[in-house]
């Protein structure tokens, strides 16, 4: 499980690797590639994909793909958990389910659960989480989910881990990762902008929650600010970190669908260290900032209206005449008056040139809406000389004064400030895109007169007082299926919606030439 907010890179998300093998086709056209799969690298399952191409006596390519998975046991095992981040002290509550490739439970069969907090550590040259603190919990399976609880005496990062056995004796494993309160972030030598690490309590957000945000910054103690924005900052908030970690909450109010931007910036101070990451003794401590960003997810839920678009008749001949009858009704299921429609009936084979699909209003008046602010830091123009050599200058230029005048009463701290400009945060903005379009098609030979690919254009349409409307239909000559697209706004302008149906001309006899797909010089066909 990997957070849908941020990519870390400590995240392992699997390796690929492949394999090429030639041969020749048998007298049937045919050619056979076994896989035995002896043994799993790791129990996770893993796609397997295959491609193949074949060249015909003219040296042309002929490729087809398929893929597989490959399941590392006939079981796997679930873990759910109600909070991302529990604060200190909390139990860290687990859910667990085992199940068959099926999605069937299975039950008495045993799970093995560990907990292990990630801690930073200096190893093999450089700065890594490794698991401390190893928490286990056994427990057998149910039709209905089974529980363990972990103790959390000290905040961090905790990955937990299911392990699950077959009849077999193939193993399968699942994993997640979860926060608490409090914890530590890798310590650095330079004056450089370090990550915060936001986790929110939940994926998306209503009007009227309050969502809770776990900041965990890399130093204890720091001063924060909390800037909220949406096409420009709505607000900020100073906040005093308490160690490592502090929660803020965000009252999300109904302006603020589809989203929200929070940037929180946290200032302070950290222990210098040396090359190897270790505390100098009687080195003052060095300046430390750190910024961490997070969209929260609004999505317009109570403004999305709900389209039942029905045609009469679903099949007519050329020409033929139908009714489209429309009911609209808002979230909570209730029928919506003076609700304004606009109703499209297009050939088929015209959009089908341009894949056209009709755009979702909701995303086109809900896009996301970007912060529109960009951040600058002073702080990553500070250059911090080696705490090591200035104690030897210290040293040297007390030696060489007159000893009337030698006073070292510690260190003294030199610092050199470099200017140059502190390079510009990412542009958010974002740009919607849409599909559309379609020609003319070409004129045929044919009887019938009327081939206007636009059935019906009515664009306003107004539903009564029990949100239903109906419109006339009258189809043109075309032998096709027409696709019936309708779009709706409220009388507010702030609910919207949209719907499709289908309606097919056809006659009771039709021939169609079949002819093969491709041919060859010389080849013959009926």
């Amino acid at each position: 499980w990997t957070p849908w907010w941020f990519y870390d890179y400590n995240f392992d998300g699997g390796e690929s690797s492949g394999d090429t093998f030639k041969g020749n086709t048998d007298a049937t056209g045919n050619h056979y590639l076994r896989l035995d799969f002896e043994s799993m690298d790791s129990p996770r399952p893993y796609s397997v994909i295959a491609e193949a191409t074949v060249f015909d006596v003219n040296r042309q390519a002929w490729a087809g793909s398929t893929s597989l998975m490959v399941h590392p046991a006939n079981l796997y095992v679930g873990l759910r958990t109600e909070r991302y981040f529990v604060q200190q002290g909390k139990p860290l509550e687990v859910d667990l389910i085992v199940t068959d490739l099926d999605g069937v439970p299975v039950e008495d069969r045993s799970v093995l659960v560990q907990a292990a907090r990630l801690e930073w550590k200096y190893q093999d040259g450089r700065w890594q989480q490794v698991e401390v603190g190893v928490q286990e919990c056994t427990v057998g399976s149910k039709s209905d989910p089974v529980r363990c609880e972990f103790e959390t005496p000290i905040g961090g990062r905790y990955q937990i881990t299911a392990l699950v056995t077959d009849a077999e004796g193939r193993q399968n494993q699942s994993r997640l990762t979860r926060w608490v309160s409090g914890g530590q972030r890798p310590p650095s030598r330079d004056v450089e902008q370090e990550q915060i690490t936001l986790v929110p309590d939940q994926e998306i957000y209503q009007p009227g929650d309050v969502a809770e945000i776990l900041v965990q910054a890399p130093f204890s103690n720091g001063e924060g600010l909390l800037t909220i924005s949406r096409n420009g900052i709505i607000s900020t908030e100073n906040f005093t970190m308490d160690g490592n970690s502090h929660t803020l909450r965000i009252p999300i109010k109904e302006e603020y669908i589809p989203n929200l931007n929070v940037q929180v910036d946290v200032v302070g101070s950290v222990p210098r260290t040396d090359d190897q990451g270790e505390a100098i003794e009687g080195a003052p401590p060095r300046p430390a900032f750190a910024s961490g960003y997070l969209t929260l997810s609004i999505p317009p839920l109570a403004r999305t209206l709900d389209l039942q678009v029905d045609p009469r008749d679903t099949e007519l001949e050329p020409g033929g005449k139908t009714w489209l009858d429309v009911v609209v009704r808002d979230a909570s299921g209730e029928p919506l008056a003076d609700v304004e429609l606009a109703v499209v009936v297009v050939d088929e084979a015209i959009l089908g040139l341009t894949n056209y699909q009709l755009s979702d209003p909701i995303s086109v008046f809900y896009a996301p809406r970007p912060p529109d602010y960009s951040s600058y830091y002073t702080r990553s123009s500070i250059v911090l000389t080696n705490p090591a050599a200035l104690l030897e200058q210290a040293v040297d230029d007390a030696r060489n004064m007159p000893q009337s005048t030698m006073v070292l009463e510690g260190m003294v701290e030199k610092e050199e400030a470099l200017m140059m400009e502190a390079p510009a945060d990412a542009d958010f903005a974002g740009e919607a895109k849409g599909r559309g379009g379609g020609g003319e098609p070409e004129q045929t030979i044919s009887i019938r007169i009327d081939f206007d690919p636009l059935a019906t254009f009515a664009p306003e349409v107004h539903t009564d007082s029990n949100g239903r409307a109906a419109v006339k239909i009258e189809l043109p000559d075309n032998l096709t299926r027409y696709r019936v697209m309708v779009v709706a706004v409220d009388d507010g302008g702030k609910q919207f919606g949209s719907g499709e149906a289908n309606i097919t001309a056809r006659l009771p006899l039709m021939v169609r030439p079949s002819a093969p797909r491709f041919l060859n010089f010389g080849d013959q066909f009926e």
